[in-house]
């Protein structure tokens, strides 16, 4: 009796730690702001964050029936399929590092038909053997990162012809004493 009360205890210990880590986990894929999805290794999607509402209007249960080629630009769903093809193919003949990530850049569609810019870090889970069982990925809206950028060329491209006309008033100024 006593094996068993210390065996009960135990497992109701670690069932209590494991809602605990339930709870924290649920918590932080809630509360993201970029989308943490899952695959198999057929692509079919096994979990989506909530954070899909407000990245791109869908539900969770919307978005988990979507498919691949809705989420994308024409042009970025080859580039999918053709990164995927390829990853594959490496995965086949043992080409990848057990630890490595893919980024792409990409353009997708909300469901409003709006199309914004996104960064996907792609990685493969492995099971205990080393075989790839999943996909994980993060995939984050870069908008304001790229309207930045753009700001930022805007700029230095002003400062350039400041300086030019600068250059210019010394010159002139210079020929004229």
């Amino acid at each position: 009796e006593e094996i068993i009360r210390e065996r009960t205890i135990e497992i109701r210990q670690n069932s209590e730690a494991l809602a605990a880590s339930e709870r924290r986990y649920r918590l932080m894929a809630d509360n993201v702001n970029d989308l943490i999805w899952l695959t198999d290794m057929n692509l079919n999607f096994i979990f989506i964050s909530p954070s899909v509402y407000r990245m791109y209007g869908y539900t969770v249960d919307e978005a988990m029936k979507l498919p691949h080629e809705k989420w994308n630009t024409p042009e970025s769903y080859m580039k999918v399929i053709d990164t995927y093809t390829r990853e594959l193919q490496k995965e086949k003949t043992g080409g990848n590092a057990p630890d490595s990530h893919i980024i792409l850049l990409l353009e997708q569609v909300k469901k409003d038909g709006t199309v914004f810019p996104v960064e996907l870090k792609v990685s493969v889970i492995r099971d205990d053997k080393g075989e790839a069982v999943n996909i994980v990925g993060i995939t984050r809206d870069i908008s304001e990162r790229i309207a930045i950028e753009k700001e930022k060329d805007v700029i230095k491209e002003q400062l350039t012809q400041a300086q030019k006309m600068e250059s210019l008033g010394t010159l002139v100024g210079g020929l004229a004493h």
